[in-house]
């Protein structure tokens, strides 16, 4: 896996989630996946999206993960 840089700003509790959210969706079979990834159709930027494709040729399953280091920075973005 590549290294993850952290961005400004950002802690690195924040960042060590991120990875094991990447790490997470590896081992469970989500072969692409990507950082700070711009949702469809609203202004939010999930921490992490992973796809896992189907080998019928069916949509595949997209995981999306957002990342939070306390309950207060829970509160905050939980509008």
């Amino acid at each position: 896996m590549s290294t993850i840089t952290r961005k400004p700003g950002e802690t690195a509790a924040h960042l060590e989630l991120k990875r094991l959210a990447l790490v997470w969706a590896q081992e469970n079979g989500y072969p692409i996946a990507a950082l700070e990834v711009s949702l469809p159709k609203c202004h939010y930027r999930a921490d992490v999206a992973a796809y896992r494709p189907e080998r019928t040729g069916a949509i595949g399953v997209t995981a999306v993960f957002e990342c939070k280091q306390s309950t207060a920075d829970f509160r905050r973005d939980n509008c």
